[in-house]
This record gives structure tokens, sequence and C-alpha cells, in this order.
């Protein structure tokens, strides 16, 4: 099972497994002598994995493994948590307003891409000068380009100096497309993008090219998911969730595919219950649950 805390955006993943099968002896259940499994800590089986050791584009890996004290139950509790894809430097791209002006500004006077007239309706023109994006906007913006990533039908190249995208991110983008695996073409090929080893995103290369989708293997595929999960989750908080003054075009919402984000997660309680087969059993109305008293909001 894979949940995300609605509050800090962890990412988390809980395993089960029966290395000697189900067998008659599995507690829980309909098992009335052991209703309850009795996990205990394994030490020697857990840890953290940092750097290259990680899988996927994060840095940070914390891995829990509990094993069932009852010598007839086989059950290995595996808890993975992962810090979140959008880091307090990057979500603060988004968050920042006072970098908004110096977007539009860009993108005013930025030459504009081949889609420019698609982007901005009505031969490409609008007001001048362009009133800045917001962080609601700019969201939007991003959660489009990568859900369309993760659809065959609509996974295609991004233009890094079209207007849309210069006038929300600037190129502070760069380091978000970065870590959903894209690459930039420019028709040099000593052009990358680089990680630094203090775990920052730099861009080293000229002002101009295609962001180029990933293919999409497990690994990339879970990794931009868990971006745009996270994106949905920050369109519910209070800064995102304004529209803001931006009014380039009326129709520009619908001509633009810029869609409003709708997030209504299910609550991560039931299947842990489940999944710890818990599920049917009575619980002292004086009790709480364990799965109650975690400090994070799981969906």
């Amino acid at each position: 099972m894979a949940a995300v805390c609605q509050v800090c955006r962890t990412h988390f993943e809980v395993a089960i497994e029966y290395p000697r099968g189900l067998g008659t002896s599995l507690c829980g259940r309909d098992n009335r002598n052991f209703p309850l499994h009795h996990f205990q800590y394994l030490e020697s089986s857990s840890g953290t994995l940092q750097g290259e050791t990680a899988p996927g584009i994060r840095d940070l890996e914390d891995k829990r493994v509990f094993r069932c004290s009852s010598t007839g139950c086989s059950a290995s509790l595996c808890i993975t948590s992962k810090l979140p894809m959008l880091d307090t430097k990057t979500k603060q791209l988004l968050d920042d307003r006072s970098l908004y002006q110096g977007r539009a500004k860009l993108a005013q006077t930025e030459y504009p891409s081949e889609n420019f007239p698609k982007y901005y309706p009505e031969n490409g023109e609008f007001a001048l000068p362009l009133p800045p994006s917001n962080p609601a906007q700019a969201l939007k913006v991003l959660h489009t380009y990568l859900s369309n990533c993760l659809n065959d039908h609509n996974n295609k190249p991004i233009h890094r100096r079209n207007k849309r995208l210069l006038h929300n991110m600037g190129y502070d983008g760069d380091p978000i497309f970065i870590k959903a695996h894209y690459q930039l073409e420019t028709g040099d090929d000593n052009v990358r993008s680089t990680p630094l080893i203090d775990n920052t995103l730099k861009l080293t290369t000229p002002q101009k090219g295609l962001w180029k989708p990933p293919y999409l293997s497990d690994q990339v595929r879970s990794d931009i998911q868990d971006i745009v999960t996270e994106l949905k989750i920050l369109s519910q908080m209070p800064p995102y969730r304004e529209s803001g003054p931006l009014s380039i075009h009326p129709r520009m919402n619908i001509t633009n595919g810029i869609i409003g984000i709708t997030y209504a997660p299910q609550s991560a309680d039931k299947e842990l219950q489940r999944l710890l087969a818990c599920d049917k059993c009575t619980l002292n109305p004086y009790s709480k649950p364990i799965i109650y008293s975690v400090s994070h909001s799981l969906a």
C-alpha cells in the first residue's frame, strides 16, 4: 500500500509479506487465539539509503522492517518513507510571489516558441505589460505538463522558451523538469542537466532547446506520479486555491488545456487495517488504534 502525508507530503509504502506462506496459523482475521499480529523491530534489516543507493531521483529513503513474534506466523512488515519530490527550495519557486513579476517580463521580451499562438490565442497577442501569474496558476501549468507526460497521447516535448512556461515559471521550472527525468535537447551533445554534489540541481545550458519527455520505466513513472500527487496536495492549500488577478484571455483555460485540479484522496485507515489483518477486530471504545496515533495525515 502506498500513501502520502497530506501535510508534509512525505511518501510511505507499507508492504507485508509471508515468506513461509499464509498457512493455518496466520494471526488476525479468524484466528481466535492470535487475533492480532505482534510485530517486533528488526534493526539488522532496517536502515536509510542515501545518495546513489536510493532508488529514483530522491537522495534519501528510510526503510523499517518488523516481523511477527508468533512462531506460527511468518508475517514480515516493511514501512518505507521517502522525502517529498518537491523539496523546500523547489517549492519556494512556486511560493515566492516576488518571482512572478520578473517571469512576466521575461515572457514578454523572450522569443516566442512555435506554439505561441496555441498557448495565447488571437494571433498570439496579449495585454502589455503582461500581468504576473500567481502560485495557483503556475501549479496548474506544471500539473498539466507532467500529467500529460504520463499520458501516451499527450507525451510531447516542451519548448523551454514558450510563453506559457516562461510566464508562469520562467527558467525556474528547470529543477522540476530535471526531477521528472526530462532531458533538454539543444543540438549540442555536450550540454547536459547536471545534479550537483550539494543535492541541488543546476542547468548548465543556453536558454534554448526542448524538454524531451523521458522513457516511462516503472521508476520514472513512479517519480513523476509522486510529483503530480504532491502538486495535487499543494493545490488544496490556501496559497494555491486563489485564482489571482490573471486574465490574459477569457478563453485561456479552455484553449490552453489548463484546467482546475480536483483532488479527493481516500483515507488510508481502512486499507491499513486490512493489510495488518485487524479490520475485523472489535476495539475497546476507550482505546485508540495505533494507526490513528500516527502523526501523519495519510491518504
